[in-house]
């Protein structure tokens, strides 16, 4: 599991939550939601409940992002190429 450089996602869009834009490092990318999940984690462990995001970038990758509850920080779950 990866961190996105930057921590700077900005998910959603003002009228339908469909696209989002994607930094990381100094690269922007445009990206579609595919699709959004909640994941509960290990709760008997205290765990806290993440929304969890499936994006379709514009160069064709597909990646899953969470945003740490209690850090406040994107993390990569997976990149497919």
């Amino acid at each position: 599991m990866g961190q996105i450089t930057s921590r700077s996602i900005n998910i959603g869009s003002a009228k339908n939550q469909s696209r989002c834009e994607v930094q990381s490092d100094a690269k922007l990318s445009r990206a579609h939601i595919l699709e959004v999940w909640v994941e509960t984690g290990r709760w008997w462990q205290g765990e806290e409940r993440r929304t969890c995001y499936r994006l379709l970038t514009e160069d064709g990758k597909v990646l899953e992002i969470y945003k740490e509850p209690s850090a406040g920080e994107w993390c990569v779950l997976r990149w497919i190429d």
